[in-house]
């Protein structure tokens, strides 16, 4: 495997794990919370209403573009972007985002279309 691949796997897997930008470990959500989050973020972005980055957690801009997505629906809003309440998904069609995972052999053709990776995050900026 090349260090190419090796950097794709190991960024996967620390977006999938969701470390904080201090390097500390949150506290670990389960595969189905996970797989539900995801499939909100993933239905938020379909519908034009981008929740962040989509990493299957709950967060803030997921619940504004909730509250968002709702108001432009002409429904009421049930969140407010820092509760710590559940996340009201009742009325939403969820199920449009099916599967929400799929398995994924990286292929040397995908390696070769990634390139270099810059290794400082002042060089990481420069890239689009």
């Amino acid at each position: 495997m090349c260090n190419s691949s090796r950097i794709l796997i190991f960024l996967s897997a620390v977006s999938l794990i969701g470390f904080t930008a201090h390097g500390a470990r949150p506290k670990k959500a389960d595969h189905h919370q996970v797989e539900e989050f995801t499939r909100l973020q993933i239905f938020l972005d379909n519908a034009n209403f981008g929740p962040g980055k989509i990493d299957g957690h709950d967060g803030e801009f997921t619940r504004k573009a909730l509250a968002l997505f709702r108001a432009g629906q002409g429904q009421p809003a049930t969140e407010t972007p820092n509760s710590k309440a559940p996340i009201d998904t009742s009325g939403l069609e969820l199920s449009s985002v099916d599967p929400v995972f799929i398995e994924y052999q990286i292929t040397k053709d995908d390696v070769g279309s990634v390139g270099l990776l810059p290794t400082g995050p002042a060089a990481q900026a420069k890239v689009k």
